[in-house]
């Protein structure tokens, strides 16, 4: 309940975490959100079909799994732009984008 009144997840994320696939799906995308991640990939780590990734997905967070990514990463990246001394350069960096154009 404390992270979902603070802004640090979304209930529909919560949610998600009670299904074991959907969790490692979310963990690793949290923890590696540079990481240049495919839905193929996702699939394989999780043990899943890309249509029972997508379906579950979906219907627990809200969107597909690659749209969430782009997500988190955005959420990422607006609070490292608050860090003292941090470039947009870097923050691109730690997000997985090639290019701040990207």
């Amino acid at each position: 309940r404390h992270c979902v009144l603070h802004g640090l997840c979304d209930r529909e994320v919560l949610a998600a975490l009670c299904d074991a696939r959907l969790e490692q799906v979310l963990t690793l995308m949290h923890r590696e959100p540079a990481r240049p991640w495919t839905l193929r990939e996702l699939c394989r780590q999780a043990g899943v079909s890309r249509t029972t990734l997508n379906e579950r997905f979906a219907a627990l967070v809200g969107c597909p799994p690659m749209e969430y990514l782009t997500r988190w990463r955005m959420r990422q990246a607006a609070a490292w732009l608050r860090e003292a001394g941090m470039t947009v350069e870097r923050v691109a960096e730690r997000c997985g984008y090639e290019s701040v154009s990207a």
